[in-house]
């Protein structure tokens, strides 16, 4: 699977919660993501600043603008990345309320991070189920996402 497939299937599949993700697939989206925050961080430390910065109070302008644009791609994306992370789950069959319960361990700011990057390794390096499992086909192998 290719980054503009993994793209694609990522808007087109945006309140999909059921079914399954390739591992290729949250791959391409991650990478997405990292680098749109040091795009956008380069581009408002570049452009948005004068002098040092301390708070977000010490851009100007187009800093703002700058930070702003970003928010906005990261709220619209946030259904979605958390949809493909259920769906991630589900490809190595474990329920998708793994998302909630990781997300609630950000409760406890320590205990939250480890589980930050515990869910980011187990979902990133962890195998799918081969064939079929209780959410769905494998998809890679599913005729109905013979594309990708």
């Amino acid at each position: 699977m290719g980054p503009i497939t993994a793209i694609s299937l990522f808007f087109t599949r945006y309140f999909d919660f059921f079914g399954r993700s390739r591992r290729f697939e949250y791959a391409w989206i991650l990478l997405l993501h990292g680098g749109l925050i040091v795009l956008f961080a380069a581009l408002t430390m570049t452009f948005g600043v004068e002098g040092s910065v301390d708070s977000a109070e010490d851009l100007n302008g187009l800093g703002q603008i700058i930070m702003g644009l970003y928010a906005v791609i990261w709220i619209g994306s946030f259904v979605p990345w958390v949809a493909l992370n259920a769906r991630r789950f589900h490809d190595m069959n474990y329920t998708g309320w793994m998302v909630a319960l990781f997300a609630g361990l950000w409760l406890i700011p320590p205990i939250g991070a480890l589980g930050g990057l515990i869910q980011f390794f187990w979902t990133l390096f962890g195998s799918g189920t081969p064939g079929m499992n209780k959410y769905g086909q494998d998809p890679r192998f599913s005729p109905a996402n013979a594309f990708y």
